[in-house]
């Protein structure tokens, strides 16, 4: 059997003190109870903590030796439990959060903001990486939370959506498709196309979307922020998330609605099923919800 909390704090008490008088109104407990716990302790540790002369009680050797290792325990254990209590309370802490760059650039910023107006001794980790790898980031743990695209394969992932994204054209100024206010499938298969990498959820919908049309492929690239700089420098025309809307305007891009198929696709948070949140990542997930949930 283990020495308890409770035996550990009554030899340390008697220690400083030297008699059960003084430790056992520090503990607010019996002489008699401070006594049995003592005894108890010295039994299950094979030997005696103390001597006992004249109602005094002095360290053994084994005793002393014994103290700077219970004291430096009941040390790290308090310490222990004031930094989950912290925690608890969200008055420290740490947050992991993985999010897909169209959504880590347009989004995040003012969600996080107002979370740490409420909560400012939470620290942030942010991963500002594609689908795939918020994805691993999340099953691997090395992100608490991730904020993607509703993957076609959850693979374990619990997904919460907030909202529908629909993707949208975009074209570059005085492109011949930038006075339209609807662009076909047809008319973007027969442009020049600036693609996102092959393997890649975005470009496999792109893809299902234009059907048996064949996309004319130039170049691909694994950021939807690149593919806004290529199409900017008029190497051809692409199909991203409208989250990305406000970053391809400032390159000077004109922002088309998609005629059917239409490409939508919820947005949402994911984390791993049957994993329980840190107290600092259920208020994150619950600020999200309430500011951007449908």
């Amino acid at each position: 059997m283990s020495a308890t909390l409770k035996q550990l704090r009554a030899f340390v008490a008697v220690a400083r003190s030297g008699n059960l008088s003084s430790a056992s109104a520090q503990l607010h407990i019996t002489q008699a109870a401070l006594s049995i716990a003592i005894r108890n302790l010295e039994e299950q540790l094979g030997g005696a903590l103390f001597t006992r002369e004249n109602r005094q009680m002095q360290l053994t050797p084994e005793g002393q030796h014994f103290l700077r290792q219970s004291e430096q325990l009941l040390l790290n254990w308090d310490r222990t439990f004031d930094n989950a209590r912290e925690q608890f309370s969200l008055h420290q802490g740490n947050l992991s959060i993985a999010a897909m760059p169209s959504f880590a650039q347009n989004q995040l910023p003012a969600l996080l903001q107002a979370f740490h107006s409420d909560h400012p001794n939470i620290n942030f980790v942010v991963q500002d990486i594609v689908m795939e790898r918020t994805l691993e980031a999340v099953a691997a743990g090395t992100a608490e939370v991730g904020i993607t695209f509703r993957p076609d394969d959850l693979r374990g992932m619990e997904f919460r959506p907030l909202f529908t994204d629909r993707f949208v054209a975009i074209v570059p100024a005085t492109h011949p498709l930038e006075k339209r206010t609807k662009v076909e499938w047809q008319h973007i298969a027969g442009q020049p196309f600036v693609a996102m990498n092959r393997g890649s959820a975005v470009r496999r919908w792109t893809e299902q979307a234009a059907g048996a049309r064949q996309l004319r492929h130039v170049c691909e690239a694994g950021q939807l922020s690149t593919i806004g700089e290529l199409v900017a420098k008029r190497l051809g025309i692409s199909v991203v998330p409208n989250l990305c809307r406000e970053q391809m305007e400032l390159l000077g891009l004109r922002c088309i609605p998609v005629a059917e198929p239409v490409i939508e696709k919820s947005v949402g948070i994911v984390a791993r099923q049957f994993s329980a949140l840190s107290s600092a990542a259920a208020a994150f997930t619950r600020l999200i919800e309430h500011r951007l949930g449908s």
